[in-house]
């Protein structure tokens, strides 16, 4: 399986939310009824009290908590008054208690409605209880989108801060760190004292408080200053990269963009597990719901064996000054989330309330037909909880190396578990697990939208007696026509394959297996 990731701030997290579980829905109901069904379909619950009424109208705004509370506790008295002062305590806090949890039940409904009957995200089944409780999650009852938000910005379930953790601020820009001027290149001798871990001007670099940077944080930067100047991952500046950027021969605006950014407090880690093309495939063109569901079980298992190896890798907690001391285990987080589809998205910086950035993701608009493309989304909470009751956050420098290994690891785990259910799966030519019975013109069919794309314009524009790749502008006029070409090219694909499912598997069995 194809494995990355994708690093959160915590200003963005509801945002985030957002395009998951819109992203999910869409890519659910862009299949047939039964991929709904199996995508997360769930009848929407109808109010069975008169208290859901004021819940949802305190979760509305209609009415404030404590005029709906003092409406409930006056109406209680006139039913069952009270024998002494302390029932009425109690009357009360068990009315604030109901009242709350019927507010928390109207969030719930207003989100599946929302998002037309699918619960799309799914928290960790066996999460560690403490950790679930320090983070205010209600195991009883599905994660509303508010509390997914919350969550995502490294918060409680309520918003509040979650007790123990320590706060961080925004980390310093290289430019800060090592003296540079942001806005004009350095010169031969600046470059040469930075990369000896000193300031541009030649002294020590110094925190805000002017002690000496830790040398965990000095490294940080000055990989990431090499990484500016156009330096590989891993590699020394050589004499030759000093002159490039002495010459101002390099890639200027990458450079102000790496050593003015300042990186915000992180949030959430999303870890993205992808099958080959083929499995994909084999899900878009089900011909029974027992078909669908076994793919989309395959890749929750295979996802699931993949990130408990990640967990063993990330699950540690640093300790003493600058993570110097003996690490200790921690227990991780996460809601998961299912796409089916791909399409093209990009990532907005916008800023919060506070004018703090994060990161926007927005689907790109088009309109064309998406690939199907089954992966699932990991998003894994910033903060820990570790053996000792400590909260701590997500070391991502144990992240280096570790990425492709996991990929391996869950590629194992799904070429396993499909044999198990007598799918011939091979080894691909990157590594991946790869079905066998899917033809390689099928995959090339459901490619990526843009080869589509292209494939049916060089097509148009042949049939026009033109060559697509000098006259590329005159197709583009004919848009509408390219994606007309490339429907009916994939309806066309659709017609020949179910003639004769790739699983190869006898229909009873896989019903069995997947309602087993």
């Amino acid at each position: 399986m194809n494995v990355s990731y994708k690093v959160g701030s915590v200003g963005g997290g509801r945002a985030y939310v957002d395009y998951l579980l819109k992203k999910a829905i869409e890519s659910a109901q862009s299949l047939d009824a039964a991929a709904r069904y199996y995508a997360g379909h769930q009848q929407q619950p109808e109010p069975a009290q008169p208290l859901d009424e004021i819940g949802r109208a305190v979760f509305a705004g209609e009415v404030r908590f404590s005029e709906a509370l003092a409406d409930l506790v006056h109406a209680e008295m006139r039913l069952h008054p009270p024998m002494n002062a302390d029932d009425t305590v109690a009357m009360r806090e068990r009315l604030t208690e109901e009242l709350a949890q019927a507010a928390g039940r109207a969030d719930c409904l207003a989100n599946i409605q929302a998002t037309g009957g699918t619960m799309a995200a799914q928290l960790r089944p066996d999460i560690d209880a403490a950790l679930a409780g320090r983070l205010g999650i209600d195991l009883s009852r599905p994660l509303t989108v508010r509390e997914f938000g919350n969550l995502l910005s490294n918060r409680r379930t309520d918003g509040e801060e979650i007790d123990g953790r320590k706060r961080h601020s925004a980390h310093r820009s290289v430019a800060d760190t090592f003296g540079l001027d942001a806005a004009a290149l350095p010169g031969v001798v600046q470059i040469e004292n930075v990369l000896a871990g000193r300031r541009a001007d030649g002294a020590a670099p110094v925190d805000a408080d002017g002690k000496p940077l830790r040398t965990n944080v000095l490294a940080s930067s000055l990989r990431q200053f090499k990484t500016a100047i156009g330096v590989a991952a891993g590699a020394e500046a050589t004499p030759d990269d000093i002159a490039r950027v002495g010459a101002d021969r390099f890639d200027t605006h990458e450079y102000y963009k790496r050593i003015n950014a300042t990186a915000p407090p992180v949030g959430y880690v999303d870890i993205a597990f992808g099958v080959e093309k083929g499995f994909s495939i084999a899900y878009a063109l089900a011909q029974t719901e027992g078909e669908a569901a076994l793919i989309r079980s395959l890749v929750e298992r295979a996802s699931a064996v993949g990130m408990g190896y990640l967990e063993q890798r990330l699950g540690w907690a640093r300790t003493g000054a600058g993570g110097t001391g003996e690490p200790e285990r921690a227990k991780m987080g996460w809601v998961s989330v299912e796409h089916f589809n791909s399409r093209p998205a990009v990532d907005i910086v916008r800023y919060d309330a506070k004018g703090e950035a994060f990161t926007d993701t927005r689907e790109v608009p088009g309109g064309g037909i998406a690939d199907p493309h089954v992966h699932r989304h990991n998003v894994v909470f910033s903060s820990m909880l570790t053996e000792s009751g400590r909260v701590a956050s997500v070391n991502l420098d144990l992240l280096d190396g570790e990425v492709k290994t996991t990929g391996a690891v869950s590629s194992a785990a799904l070429a396993t578990l499909a044999r198990e259910h007598g799918m011939d799966v091979v080894l691909g030519p990157h590594g991946e697990a790869r079905l066998a019975s899917i033809p390689d013109w099928l995959r090339d069919s459901y490619s990526r939208r843009t080869t589509q794309g292209t494939d049916a314009a060089r097509d148009y524009a042949k049939e026009q007696g033109k060559d697509w790749d000098k006259a590329g502008a005159v197709v583009i006029q004919n848009l509408q026509v390219v994606r007309s070409l490339a429907a009916e090219k994939k309806q066309m694909t659709r017609e020949r394959i179910t003639i004769q499912h790739p699983l190869g598997l006898r229909r009873q069995a896989i019903e069995a297996v997947a309602h087993a």
